[in-house]
C-alpha cells in the first residue's frame, strides 16, 4: 500500500503541470487532488525540484497509474497526451493503454495525427496502446484507425 501514498503524492507533482485556464483542467485537477487526500497524501512544499527531476517523477507517477489501472486517472492523462515533453506524452500514451478505456481511443487516434520528426515516439507508443485497448493494428495511420474504429474522416 506504500506504492499507492507515493503514487498520490507524485501525481499532486503532476497537477502542477495542468492549466487551470479551462474547466476541464480543473475538473482533472480536482479528481487528482481528491484521491491524494483520500490515501492521505499531502501536496509537497515550495523550493523542491528543478524541472529535468519534476519531469522525471511525473514520468515515474504516469508509469505507476498505468501498472495500477488508475481509471479515476484517465481524464488527467488525456490531458497530458498534449503535454509540451514528448516523453510525458509517450508515458501517459503507454498508462492509457495499461488502462484499457474504450474512451481514450479518440484522444489516442489524435496523437497519431501529429506527424512529426520529435512525435515519432508517442505515436508509435499511442499505437501500441490503441491495440492493447481494441485488440486491432493499424500501424501509426490515423485514418486507418479512424476508418477501423468507425469514426469519422477528420478530428474535430
Amino acid at each position: 500500500m506504500r506504492w499507492r501514498a507515493e503514487v498520490c503524492v507524485v501525481v499532486l507533482i503532476l497537477s502542477a503541470f495542468l492549466s487551470f485556464r479551462s474547466l476541464k483542467h480543473a475538473k482533472c485537477l480536482s479528481v487528482i487532488r481528491e484521491e491524494a487526500a483520500k490515501a492521505g497524501a499531502t501536496q509537497p512544499g515550495p523550493g523542491g525540484r528543478s524541472d529535468p527531476e519534476q519531469l522525471a517523477v511525473v514520468e515515474r507517477a504516469i508509469m505507476r497509474l498505468g501498472i495500477a489501472r488508475s481509471e479515476r486517472a484517465v481524464p488527467a492523462l488525456v490531458v497530458l497526451l498534449g503535454h509540451w515533453d514528448m516523453a510525458i506524452r509517450s508515458h501517459a500514451a503507454e498508462a492509457l493503454g495499461r488502462i484499457q478505456d474504450v474512451r481514450t481511443v479518440e484522444p489516442l487516434i489524435e496523437l497519431l495525427e501529429k506527424a512529426t520528426p520529435a512525435t515519432y515516439a508517442p505515436r508509435k507508443v499511442a499505437s501500441v496502446a490503441l491495440w492493447r485497448i481494441t485488440g486491432k493494428d493499424h500501424g501509426m495511420d490515423p485514418e486507418a484507425w479512424r476508418t477501423g474504429m468507425g469514426f469519422s474522416e477528420t478530428a474535430q
